[in-house]
């Protein structure tokens, strides 16, 4: 109804613990979409793990052959960027912000992550519908889910979750039946999908990994460099209170070599002439 008839755009989470098939669910949900209404479903296009991909797929030259109006897109593990954890980034407050405002492109996105909390504030009280995945059952490859409406109460902060009303004609009845849907059973999606969503894992994930060790490593090397200055300061504290005793500065300062206390006050000295200020005397009168 959002979507189709009212020109609007959904949100859906899809939660759960690490593993237990929420980006499977995702993509078995994109596929029932666009065969339900027709709507063409790309894995290589809609399935997306960046909000850099999301921006550029959305403000595409050729946004018609790529997605079109009422297209589903599954976004994959969005709280490594836009996390709660993380508010005040340029990114988070980007992701925000786009989700906020391209309503009008009447988009239907999926996001993958394992609890709806881990995303902003701000972002996740924009949500429409939450699927919480129960489990995946490996004989007959369907995935129980659990899915609910959301509706965010800005009086008390909270978002409620209200279960689906479906209406059905009941055998040789005229009369609709009213129920409430709790659990609903989703096939495996297809294997080409799965595939195709392996694939653009494997190097999101190698892409991850090779800068999450940039970051540690310049983390480590500021931490050294750290380390470092707080060494020499320390060693021109006992330079300054005992001159050149090594023995004394070696007592202070275990941990250190006499090889590195003799380079530390090697530096002092050369850095003491550099800068060292001459003052002449005055002259008798």
């Amino acid at each position: 109804n959002r979507v189709l008839k009212k020109h609007k755009n959904f949100l859906g989470a899809i939660i759960g613990p690490t593993g237990i098939g929420k980006s499977y669910l995702g993509i078995a949900l994109c596929e029932i979409y666009s065969k339900m209404f027709n709507i063409p479903f790309d894995p290589e296009i809609h399935i997306i793990s960046s909000l850099k991909e999301l921006l550029l797929l959305i403000t595409s030259k050729d946004l018609d052959k790529k997605i079109q109006e009422r297209s589903v897109i599954l976004f994959d593990e969005p709280q490594i960027e836009a996390n709660s954890r993380n508010w005040q980034s340029e990114i988070n407050q980007a992701f925000s912000q786009l989700i906020s405002t391209f309503r009008n492109q009447r988009l239907i996105v999926f996001f993958a992550t394992p609890y709806l909390e881990m995303l902003d504030k701000q972002s996740r009280i924009l949500f429409h519908g939450e699927f919480q995945v129960e489990g995946f059952n490996e004989n007959t490859n369907i995935t129980k889910v659990k899915p609910r409406f959301l509706e965010y109460n800005k009086t008390k902060g909270e978002i409620y979750r209200k279960r689906l009303i479906i209406k059905h004609k009941a055998k040789d009845k005229q009369a609709m039946n009213i129920t409430k849907l709790n659990f609903w059973e989703v096939p495996l999606a297809s294997e080409h999908s799965i595939e195709v969503y392996e694939s653009k894992k494997k190097k999101f994930t190698d892409d991850l990994n090779k800068r999450l060790l940039n970051q540690i490593e310049l983390a480590e090397k500021t931490l050294e460099g750290k380390n470092k200055s707080e060494e020499l300061f320390k060693v021109k504290e006992l330079y300054e209170q005992h001159g050149e005793n090594y023995v004394l500065i070696l007592e202070a300062m275990p941990h250190l070599s006499p090889f590195t206390v003799e380079k530390y006050i090697q530096f002092i000295k050369k850095t003491k002439k550099t800068y060292k200020i001459p003052i002449t005397p005055p002259k008798n009168e």
